[in-house]
């Protein structure tokens, strides 16, 4: 007889088990449901995207002039080739006209400009441009490759190198922040704090650093990762093809470690109070099971965010990177077609980075949907149309409010009561009573901003960094500025090329000489006049100087103003050197009435012991010829000019061009980097302040009105930000500055324009949420109080306080991007900026030892990043004490 209990027992482990499949089931239905979702919302965001950059790029016509280029480009060739060899004007001339319009007409450019760009729509989303460049210089390319071959080719390279870089450093950044979770407050913690700040530069600013001292004293090399290697000998150079991706790769490291490990420090820190997490504790659970269950898999969402967030940066940054590196990946090739004015390929590249973008948030949908079970598809319609139909009803309850509850004539008299009461008490209140209102307040700011001695050191250096700039508006005015970086009436022929600052000397073994100037029209100059005639003259000048520097001089120079009418004068130059030698420099006459004399060039002096002339004149003889040294002592130059003339003149600056310059030193066309660096400094906050302030007051004010309003305003909003998020912010920046302007206030504007409906306006909006269901809100509501004063007097005061640490950590982003379209040569072109001297040190600095031309501006970018992110990190601990507490 069977046991009724154990059938029973049967009978509920297979309905459980049924009970679990269904429920499986069910996840994998929602999960596909959503995914599916998911994929039309993203493909129709990224069609929109790229439908927005064609009209950005044919609204001048670009697309359109490009490709008519290209039809002329192809009846030329094909004229060259033999086409219409026997025809005879005029009818080849109405021949090829006739083809070209043909051509013309066949490739749609009769056609209107919606249609135009429809057509050139679909030939950019699917990225079926025919033809390429021919000039491009990565191997394995053929002219004959279409642009999405060359992109496919080129795509590999980047995700390879960066892609790398990136999985260590988020791997590395989780890992080392869960140790030091368990090393709350020790010294390797503290050092991580106070190190994070660094990390608001940019990948490519360690890069250039890494690129000055390595490349220079360990002779690392850059670029050409696979390009430069055969196939079959690619296994044999993997050492090498290691050392060439190492500088990118610890370049990525190093400007997101600090930062990504105080991020999820203080992730774990705040999970770690938890009541369940200090319970697995006292169980005597091992650290590894405590990390891996109770504090991994809370953050696995942001995780994931996170990793999400660097693919993002790491589209948006290659650009630049291969720039620095030399990198043959999409990147690189973007900048060679923007340079190049190829609109078909940058059309193309932007849409590679749109669907890269897109790819990415794809899968971090599912993979949220996957992991957090509170993601949920939506049933019951679109949230479009959930939207307005509760506007409609909100709307439909506030008139019938507004109707019933509160009549108009009573509105329209508490408004005007509200602002005789504002008016009064602005009158009655003056400054002093002001101060004792807010005495108090200031007081305890200032005792709380004393516990937190980061935020003073920021203060400091901000007001430092402000002082900085009004110094520079003040002494050398825009105009001045402007005309002496340009060059105008050659300001700097005094200065050496490429001079150190002056203040190195301090800290070097060998000193370097420094310039020494000489001229004849000043009265202490020693002179001899001779009376050889009634019309000649012979007039000699002595200059005597102290060489007593380890260096030779860059170069001696003489700058001549000659007058007279029709006679030359004859002018020689002879160098007296400290062991009596008498070095007979040169002999001329010169027609021109203003000339410069370099001895550098002057080869008729180098006997060839010694690889520049101007050595030969400053050279100990008795030294090495292999390694020359100079000879230090008392030297005199002497210029004789003799004029045929009664009334004509010779004058002479004589120049010794040593190798030190000033406090910043010099760059290749001789000029102070001192304005650079003091100019550097109002542009870079004002481009940084201004769009900081403009894109968060605009994202915040559209947040507060798309949440308030709600509906279809809401669900707008949201559209308008889901496509930007997949517009490749960098790229399509790039390419608006390149075809139509590089004005300092376009991109500006072009810079706030794009960002304001970014990730923060999904922020802004959560916060908003909240706050809309306050009780204060419903009283303000009850008052009678209008939607905009709702929205501006009480929604977004009420969340400002909080805000703005976030608003402060954002400006240095701004800082940065400008000096990075500085960097690479699409800013505005006369502007003097950190980011165009970092370029400069780049071309010219490193093969010459000029690392002031690198350095220096690095060290104001670097310094202006760690000032504000400081800030905005003590700002966050002052104001959230659960970052107070970890």
């Amino acid at each position: 007889m069977a046991n009724p209990s154990l059938a029973i027992e049967k009978t509920e482990t297979r309905s459980s088990n049924k009970t679990g499949a269904r429920a499986g089931l069910r996840t994998v239905s929602r999960i596909a449901r959503y995914t599916i979702r998911r994929m039309i919302v993203l493909l129709a965001t990224t069609a929109a995207a790229v439908l927005v950059t064609i009209l950005v790029a044919n609204f001048g016509g670009y697309v359109d002039e490009i490709m008519s280029n290209r039809i002329f480009e192809s009846v030329g060739m094909m004229r060259m080739g033999g086409w219409l060899r026997d025809t005879e004007e005029p009818a080849l001339s109405e021949i090829m006209q006739q083809t070209v319009w043909n051509m013309e007409e066949g490739a749609g450019l009769h056609e209107p400009f919606i249609s135009r760009t429809m057509r050139w729509w679909w030939k950019g989303i699917t990225i079926d441009w025919e033809q390429s460049p021919r000039w491009y210089r990565y191997s394995g390319i053929r002219e004959t490759d279409n642009v999405r071959t060359i992109i496919m080719s080129s795509l590999g390279r980047t995700l390879f190198i960066f892609g790398t870089a990136n999985l260590v450093l988020f791997f590395a950044s989780v890992l080392i922040a869960l140790s030091l979770t368990r090393r709350h407050l020790k010294w390797l913690d503290k050092l991580v704090v106070s190190l994070s700040p660094i990390s608001s530069a940019p990948a490519w600013v360690f890069g250039v650093i890494l690129y000055a001292l390595m490349v220079r004293y360990l002779h690392f090399t850059t670029g050409g990762v696979f390009s430069s290697f055969p196939d079959e000998f690619r296994v044999v150079y993997i050492p090498i093809m290691l050392k060439q991706l190492l500088l990118p790769l610890l370049a990525i490291v190093l400007s997101g470690i600090f930062q990504s490990i105080y991020t999820w420090r203080m992730f774990f820190s705040i999970f770690a109070t938890e009541p369940y997490v200090e319970l697995a504790v006292a169980k005597g659970l091992p650290h590894r099971d405590i990390e891996r269950k109770y504090l991994l898999r809370p953050v696995l969402p942001n995780l994931l965010t996170s990793f999400a967030l660097l693919l993002i940066v790491l589209w948006q940054e290659v650009i630049v990177l291969e720039a620095v590196f030399d990198v043959q990946g999409i990147g690189s090739l973007f900048l060679s077609a923007l340079r190049s004015y190829d609109t078909p390929m940058v059309v193309g590249l932007v849409v590679t980075f749109s669907y890269l973008l897109s790819i990415t948030v794809f899968f971090l949908d599912i993979l949220y949907a996957i992991v957090d079970p509170r993601v949920k598809s939506i049933e019951g319609g679109s949230t479009l149309q959930v939207g307005s139909q509760e506007l409609f009803q909100r709307i439909r309850a506030w008139i019938k409010h507004r109707s019933v509850g509160i009549p108009a004539h009573i509105r329209e008299q508490r408004r005007t009561e509200r602002r005789a009461a504002r008016r009064l008490e602005v009158e009655r209140r003056s400054l002093s009573a002001i101060w004792q209102e807010n005495r108090e307040k200031v007081k305890n700011t200032w005792l709380l901003a004393r516990q937190y001695p980061s935020i003073l050191v920021s203060l400091c250096i901000i007001l430092f960094l402000l002082g900085m700039s009004l110094y520079a508006i003040i002494a050398i005015p825009y105009q001045e500025a402007i005309a002496l970086w340009r060059g105008d009436n050659n300001p700097w022929y005094r200065n050496p090329v490429m001079a150190a600052p002056a203040w190195t000397n301090f800290f070097r073994r060998e000193k370097l000489p420094v310039t020494q100037v000489f001229n004849t029209r000043d009265e202490s100059t020693e002179r001899s006049i001779n009376q050889l005639s009634e019309q000649t003259t012979e007039t000699v000048y002595r200059f005597p100087f102290s060489y007593q520097a380890d260096d030779f001089p860059q170069d001696l120079v003489i700058y001549f103003e000659t007058a007279y009418d029709e006679k030359l004068p004859f002018i020689s130059i002879v160098l007296f050197t400290p062991d009596g030698r008498e070095i007979a420099v040169t002999s001329m006459t010169e027609s021109a009435k203003t000339f410069f004399y370099y001895v550098s060039q002057d080869r008729n002096i180098w006997t060839g012991n010694f690889n520049r002339p101007e050595r030969e004149l400053f050279t100990d003889p008795q030294s090495d010829p292999e390694n020359p040294v100079a000879l230090k002592g008392d030297y005199t130059l002497q210029i004789t000019a003799i004029v045929f003339e009664k009334d004509a003149t010779v004058d002479a600056e004589v120049i010794l061009m040593g190798k030190l310059y000033g406090l910043a030193g010099t760059d290749h066309r001789r000029r102070d980097l001192m304005i650079g660096l003091l100019w550097g400094a109002p542009i870079a906050l004002a481009f940084g302040l201004l769009a900081a302030v403009g894109t968060s007051v605009s994202t915040m004010a559209i947040a507060a009105i798309g949440t308030w309003f709600g509906g279809w305003v809401d669900g707008i909003i949201q559209r308008i930000t889901e496509i930007n998020m997949v517009l490749p912010f960098f790229p399509v920046s790039l390419m608006i500055f390149v075809l139509y302007s590089k004005s300092f206030w376009v991109i500006l504007g072009v810079t706030v324009a794009l960002s304001i409906f970014g990730n923060a306006i999904k922020s802004y909006r959560a916060i908003f949420l909240q706050v809309k269901e306050s009780p204060y809100m419903e009283a303000a509501i009850a008052y009678g109080a209008g939607n905009m004063r709702l929205i501006f007097r009480y929604m977004i005061p009420r969340v400002v306080v909080v805000l703005i640490p976030q608003l402060v950590i954002l400006v240095p982003s701004y800082v940065f991007l400008e000096a990075t379209l500085a960097f690479l040569g699409t800013s505005d072109p006369v502007l003097p900026t950190w980011g165009k001297i970092v370029n400069t040190g780049i071309a010219y600095g490193a093969w010459s030892n000029a690392y002031h031309l690198i350095l220096a501006p690095i060290f104001f970018l670097m310094l202006t990043g760690f000032a504000f992110v400081l800030a905005g990190f003590s700002l966050e601990r002052m104001l959230d004490p659960r970052l107070r507490k970890s």
